[in-house]
């Protein structure tokens, strides 16, 4: 099956994350692209996380995340934007060399892989204990879907862990 091209790929996700964020705030389920009422919400905590994170720097450092209103602008701005940067550069891991340096990739850590239990090899037996901010390197992806799948062939090693320097590998 072919890879999605991104925009198709995100188009796929947004009525997921529209759909968990109303869930996470105990709203009724709805249509799949936000409101005009719920529009202005988020769009109130993305100026707050912007100024926040990149004028006044008031957020830097802070647990942002633990506030729900800016968890949600997250998910349903940063996370879409993150999600198709990371699908155009991981579309190139088709071909040789398969790695990518992710400088400043923000909470989400850019991709989301899944490994059954099934597949857990002493190779990529890592992944079961990754913490968030952890830098990996990752062999042996194969396509699945409109994403990359681990399989029992993968390999998967921590570069550097959450907030320590790279190491050379």
């Amino acid at each position: 099956m072919p890879a999605l091209d991104p925009e198709r790929a995100l188009a796929r996700w947004m009525p997921r994350l529209v759909a968990v964020w109303r869930r996470h705030f105990r709203r009724p389920d709805g249509p799949p692209t936000l409101s005009p009422r719920e529009v202005k919400e988020v769009a109130a905590g993305i100026r707050t996380l912007s100024l926040g994170l990149t004028r006044d720097r008031a957020l830097a450092g802070a647990r942002y995340m633990d506030d729900p209103r800016l968890l949600g602008a997250y998910l349903l701005f940063y996370w879409p934007v993150s999600y198709a940067q990371a699908r155009s550069v991981l579309g190139e891991l088709l071909r040789r060399p398969r790695e990518v340096l992710d400088l400043g990739s923000g909470p989400e850590g850019r991709m989301g892989l899944a490994l059954q239990e099934k597949h857990r090899t002493a190779a990529n037996q890592v992944f079961f204990s990754l913490h968030r901010g952890d830098v990996v390197a990752i062999e042996g992806t194969e396509p699945r879907g409109d994403g990359l799948a681990l399989t029992a062939e993968s390999t998967v090693q921590v570069v550097a862990p959450a907030g320590q320097p790279l190491r050379d590998v």
